[in-house]
């Protein structure tokens, strides 16, 4: 299939941007091998020496094979770079079946299987890594149940928000260059505020001083860029957790402690969730805000332009991808890589303290996007600045 090459080059020349002499390891469960072994066929070509594929079952190392290179290898493995790639699955709520809410809410283990476990906060990356789902036929099939070309549909998804046309590599240069450039135009502002309205409800959602806005690529010293998530295409602000005022409403359904939850509104009230309602849901809503007292709180905003095709959209959107199709507020813990000098905090404790960072063991994020969503920023000077009207992003970058 044409989209399953082009996600392929996508994952190595964009999410991993692997160059010649990179030593690539690829961790991946049996289900995918298939996949893992077509992207160690072309990696391999962009390298020039082996790549190593990993087969791992319930966290263990069941075999481990290389894909060699048609020629000899040049390249010393003593002076070869290290690039990690995880392909992952898709997260099997099912498993949760027999756990009630509270036992999911806390047991971290749970937690994380439910895809609501906020990650640690001080771990920093000493190699390009990346995670990329891979879309099988069977995901496809219980995401599309009844479609006679279930595949299809979900690759028509996808490519609503992943540039997989005939020129993507270009399409993809053309929005991360936006990214980097919204960015500097953002931080130049040293925006305190935003400010987002959606028809009738509003939040004024303050900004932690000492983080900046920053856009999905990740930077190694001294000169290594990569994508560590292959669907993240939005621009992110850490949050003051003490300042959220106002009301707002998710936009689509989506899942929290393994339950779907539609139609949720959220109240805040110097920084705390004060009242919320759902049309679905509110059990699954109450037992995630009691993990812990951050979880009342907001620690990152994620803004994503609204797609204009959303024809193929399913009706219960895969967790992996929610964060790619509607701007989010995440509740509880925040990401530290919006602060610089992470070495300085002793563990987060000390980082929370140090920063006003939220830090929780909650990550749940919650979409607002719509195309009638409009969202300004108040700069340092308190002047409003509009930043997004109908979903779209409108401040000048030039």
């Amino acid at each position: 299939m044409l989209e399953e090459q082009r996600y392929i080059d996508t994952i190595l020349n964009v999410s991993l941007q692997l160059r010649e002499g990179e030593a690539l390891s690829i961790n991946s469960g049996e289900r995918n091998m298939s996949f893992a072994q077509k992207v160690a066929q072309k990696a391999v070509e962009i390298s020039g020496i082996p790549v190593k594929i990993v087969s791992i079952e319930e966290g263990e190392v069941k075999e481990v094979f290389t894909v060699d290179p048609v020629h000899k290898e040049m390249i010393a493995e003593d002076s070869q770079s290290k690039v990690l790639l995880y392909l992952s699955e898709p997260l099997d709520l099912s498993i949760l079946e027999d756990n009630t809410l509270k036992e999911i809410a806390h047991n971290p283990p749970l937690l994380q299987g439910a895809g609501n476990l906020c990650p640690p906060q001080l771990d920093r990356p000493v190699a390009p890594f990346a995670i990329a789902p891979v879309p099988t036929a069977s995901w496809a099939r219980r995401i599309y149940s009844g479609e006679k070309e279930p595949l299809r549909s979900f690759w028509s998804f996808l490519s609503s928000f992943l540039p997989l046309g005939d020129t993507f590599l270009n399409d993809w240069i053309t929005v991360l260059r936006r990214n980097v450039a919204l960015v500097k135009a953002i931080n130049a502002l040293s925006p305190t505020h935003l400010i987002i309205k959606q028809e009738e409800h509003a939040l004024s959602l303050p900004l932690l001083a000492t983080s900046q806005a920053r856009q999905s690529l990740h930077h190694l010293p001294p000169d290594r860029v990569f994508l560590p998530r292959i669907s993240a295409r939005g621009i992110s602000f850490l949050t003051d957790p003490k300042g959220s005022e106002g009301t707002i409403r998710s936009s689509l359904p989506f899942r929290l402690l393994a339950e779907r939850v539609k139609d949720l509104s959220l109240i805040f009230s110097e920084g705390n969730i004060t009242s919320y309602d759902a049309n679905t849901g509110m059990d699954a809503v109450q037992e995630a805000l009691s993990i812990d007292e951050k979880a009342r709180k907001i620690g990152l905003c994620t803004l994503v332009e609204e797609l204009t095709d959303t024809t193929h959209f399913p009706d219960d959107i895969p967790p992996e991808f929610m964060g790619s199709v509607s701007s989010f507020i995440t509740l509880g813990g925040g990401e530290s890589n919006h602060l610089k000098n992470l070495d300085l905090y002793e563990n987060e404790e000390d980082l929370q303290e140090k920063t006003g960072m939220n830090i929780s063991l909650l990550k749940a994020d919650i979409p607002f996007g719509s195309r009638d969503t409009d969202i300004d920023m108040i700069d340092r000077d308190g002047h409003t600045v509009p930043l997004m009207r109908d979903g779209k992003f409108v401040l000048y970058t030039e």
